[in-house]
């Protein structure tokens, strides 16, 4: 996949390869990485292209990246990480603008990836390249672990309680989420590190699964304003406990402590034992959801969620998460 005589090779991943790769990125951050747990089905994966640069000269890996379709029209950039030893030769420059290609080869027409505010490189990479900064966001998670006393409980009861969604409703809502700042995230929703466009159908089927809600006595129907919502998706954590991901949730102000506190209510009467997910970055949403019981990202970690448009004027162009 380069050109004769380049001193790198990009080449696909293969099972070989993992423990060279599991080696250079052990100590990406203070934790380690999240790597060695999706590494295994990122070789597994036939529909999009995880990536290795391997020196030529050493036959040594120089870096990985992967590439994602969370859609068919949709890529997901994520897992770009340089060897220690072979960062300052350009690799994460070259790799993305040969990934832009990949995604337009295997049929893109957005290309989207997480990374923190603080990777200003990356930033510099993803304006040079065409991207948009969508938005920011922040990890938040609720944890049954934590539950306050019942006197506290008591006194943190939410001022109204969430219903679930009719069929109905879901495509109201649907039409508020198109159109409404309210939705921070309009037109693509969370999925457990990434985010992806939506539709009805969508809506609509998580309103039958009892995982779309909205306050009460909300009139969905009727509603002149957008109405505080909350779509989440089910999953399981590393013991196989059912947890709660936030995909979307419209709430304007105040109501961001009160969605708050009547979700944990929802989750609790379910035996849901986590709730988490990536929210824009936002003084309301800050405030309300820590009032409501739920903690931030403990280390302040903030993402950036870049964009690309790969239109159709950019066909003939060469173009020269988490990444």
């Amino acid at each position: 996949m380069s050109a004769p005589g380049d001193e790198f090779i990009f080449r696909s991943a293969r099972p070989q390869d993992k423990a060279d790769i599991l080696a250079f990125t052990a100590h990406t951050w203070e934790f380690g990485d999240y790597i060695e747990h999706v590494l295994d089905d990122w070789l597994a994966d036939k529909n999009g292209c995880f990536l290795v640069a391997q020196e030529a000269r050493s036959g040594r890996i120089a870096a990985i990246d992967k590439l994602t379709l969370l859609s068919p029209t949709e890529a997901w950039f994520e897992g770009l990480r340089v060897n220690p030893d072979f960062r300052g030769r350009g690799l994460a420059t070259r790799l993305q603008q040969h990934m832009i290609g990949q995604a337009r080869s295997l049929g893109a027409r957005t290309i989207r990836f997480l990374t923190l505010v603080t990777n200003l490189p990356i930033h510099r990479n993803a304006y040079r390249d065409g991207f948009s900064m969508r938005l920011v966001a922040r990890f938040w998670k609720w944890a049954d672990s934590e539950r306050p006393s019942p006197e506290e409980q008591a006194s943190q009861e939410a001022a109204y309680k969430l219903r679930p969604v009719t069929h109905d409703e879901a495509g109201a809502l649907f039409a508020w989420w198109e159109r409404s700042s309210a939705f921070r995230t309009q037109g693509l929703v969370h999925r457990n590190w990434s985010f992806s466009a939506t539709a009805v159908g969508e809506w609509s089927d998580r309103a039958e699964q009892g995982l779309l809600f909205v306050p009460q006595q909300t009139p969905v129907a009727e509603a002149v304003l957008p109405p505080p919502a909350v779509l989440v998706s089910p999953d399981k954590d590393e013991q196989g406990r059912p947890i709660w991901v936030l995909s979307a949730v419209s709430a304007l102000g105040a109501e961001w402590e009160e969605m708050g506190r009547a979700l944990i209510e929802v989750a609790l009467g379910r035996n849901i034992i986590e709730i988490n997910g990536l929210l824009s970055d936002d003084n309301d949403i800050f405030s309300g959801l820590q009032r409501a019981g739920f903690t931030p990202d403990p280390d302040d970690e903030r993402l950036c969620l870049f964009e690309l448009s790969l239109s159709a004027k950019d066909e003939g162009r060469t173009v020269v998460g988490r990444r």
